[in-house]
């Protein structure tokens, strides 16, 4: 028997590996037949149909391509994040029947994953149960990506293994509380769905403009974060990197650096992995989280940042963001160098132990004051 062993890479955080063989016990095609390929869809619905009924087996008359089964199980991965336990696949693929198993993650059992499926359920439910009526969908979505940051630990062990588990699913995110950036978004990815909002995972390489970061500067490193649309418009949100790490940067563990923002300035730090489907372009600022709430500096001065900070401020916090480099660089030099920042008192409280993270690559600025 023929036997070729196929790795692809399903993502940043989660890798994929097909088996494919050439099953000789399948009945053989006679000189005059033609082999007949299954279809993507049937492909796709087949595997699809034999998770949600809790079972990892499909079986299919005619022959599978391989690119087929691998786009079909890569489809499933990224279109639903509740089927969270997907770790394989193994095909066994003859002239006129083929059959591909899943590999499950940690050999749960059905009856484990039902339980932990209904664990999934829930947690999602209790979340959105927190969403008030009277939010538009940049509120909703604010509110998870809050929330997510708020009861979500980073899994550094789970980052460092060099094996799939719960720390790269929503499940690991949502009932564990801990999570590689796979985790977070597809949990993100889950509650969108759930309430409506159109929203996917993409994953890419990215490089980390943390100044707590442990990597080499301008290292390239795997990750994962997701987009979502409102009124018809795309947008990038990264909520992995929103979570400062247990809270080290300026007292506070959220930050909104990367919540709704455009192409130019996510792709600052970061590259797509190829081959992905349906990525869409993200040219709005309109539901940013700093342009909604009259942070988004475009001009400097003294007037503008007080009033920024005075118009929006939370437990003697403000985060601004500025349009460009240059609006940046004179913020920082004037509030810092200059001592500017000690005049805001015309505008708020300011007192006399300052805090304040500032990220060069996104020109943003907090301050705990």
């Amino acid at each position: 028997m023929n036997k070729t062993i196929i790795m692809t890479a399903l993502s940043s955080t989660l890798i994929l590996t097909g088996c494919t063989e050439n099953a000789d016990f399948f009945t053989p095609l006679s000189e005059s037949s033609t082999a007949e390929t299954v279809d993507i869809e049937n492909v796709y619905d087949g595997v699809l149909g034999s998770l949600e009924n809790m079972t990892n087996f499909s079986e299919y008359n005619g022959f599978i391509d391989t690119a087929y089964a691998e786009e079909a199980v890569n489809r499933i991965r990224r279109n639903r994040p509740d089927l969270f336990w997907v770790n394989g696949y193994t095909i066994k693929s003859g002239s006129s029947r083929s059959e591909i198993t899943i590999d499950v993650l940690n050999n749960y059992t059905p009856e484990q994953l039902e339980r932990m499926l209904s664990e999934l359920e829930s947690a999602a439910k209790n979340i959105i149960s927190g969403i008030s009526n009277d939010l538009d969908d940049y509120g909703k979505i604010v509110y998870v990506h809050d929330f997510l940051i708020n009861n979500t630990v980073y899994d550094h062990i789970g980052a460092e293994s060099e094996e799939n588990g719960l720390w790269g699913t929503a499940y690991g995110c949502l009932v564990d509380g801990k999570a590689v950036c796979q985790g977070y978004s597809e949990a993100f990815q889950y509650i969108m769905n759930l309430i409506g909002i159109p929203c996917g995972t993409v994953t890419g390489l990215a490089k980390s403009s943390d100044p707590y970061s442990q990597s080499v500067e301008n290292e390239l490193l795997p990750h994962a974060w997701n987009y979502v649309s409102i009124n018809g418009k795309n947008y990038w949100i990264d909520v992995t990197w929103d979570d400062p790490d247990d809270g080290k940067v300026a007292g506070s563990p959220i930050m909104h650096t990367y919540c709704l923002i455009d192409d130019e300035r996510m792709f600052k730090t970061r590259m797509l992995d190829k081959d992905q489907e349906n990525i869409p372009n993200c040219y709005s600022m309109d539901d940013n989280y700093y342009v909604r709430n009259g942070t988004y500096i475009t001009l400097y001065s003294q007037n503008t940042i007080g009033t920024a900070i005075a118009g929006y401020s939370e437990n003697g916090e403000a985060e601004l963001m500025f349009a460009d480099e240059n609006i940046y660089n004179e913020a920082i030099s004037s509030l810092f160098d200059e001592g500017a920042l000690w005049e805001l008192n015309e505008y708020v409280s300011i007192s006399d132990s300052v805090n304040y993270t500032n990220d060069d690559n996104m020109y943003v600025l907090k301050i705990a004051y």
